[in-house]
């Protein structure tokens, strides 16, 4: 069949159209099951279709055989941003671009900032809405002590990165 592999023995056909948004026919036993019930039934199926498909780069078991020291940050992180901060830093290393998703206020500029200097990187582009441009430079000053962090509001501005100081720059 064409399209993405079935998960498990009574998964759709991948060429088989959904019946309706809300629920289509299982392949075997002929039920209808809605997303929710779906992802329950076939969870175990699809959790180990995803974990083979996107093995895992970080685990906590293998945190300390990663090398990276959070004591050269100038905060230590709090509950799990060290997880996150250590995963993201491989995934820099690795791909050289990841995705960091947190709800607001669970630390996502410290465990970039972090994940950035840990990785090695010497310059980063941070883009960030207008009104939280002053926070997110005191915080990679706060998280990263010797980095640089330059606002550029214009095109005019990026002579002064050219000059900036700092290790890693942040822009």
């Amino acid at each position: 069949t064409r399209g993405a592999p079935h998960v498990g023995r009574d998964a759709r056909p991948a060429d088989r159209p959904l019946r309706g948004h809300r629920t289509w026919r299982q392949h075997i036993g002929g039920r209808s099951l809605n997303l929710v019930q779906f992802i329950e039934t076939f969870q175990g199926a699809i959790t180990d279709a995803v974990v083979e498909a996107y093995p895992p780069l970080y685990s906590a078991h293998n945190r300390d055989e990663l090398g990276f020291d959070l004591r050269r940050l100038g905060r230590r992180p709090m509950g799990a941003q060290a997880d996150a901060i250590r995963a993201c830093a491989l995934s820099l290393q690795r791909h050289r671009a990841t995705n960091l998703v947190g709800e607001m206020g669970t630390g996502k500029t410290t465990i970039g900032t972090a994940a950035a200097a840990l990785a090695g990187f010497e310059r980063i582009l941070v883009l960030c809405p207008p009104h939280l441009v002053r926070k997110w430079q005191r915080e990679v000053k706060a998280t990263v002590p010797s980095a640089g962090a330059v606002i550029v509001r214009s095109t005019s501005d990026l002579e002064r990165v050219r000059h900036a100081g700092g290790w890693p720059l942040f822009v």
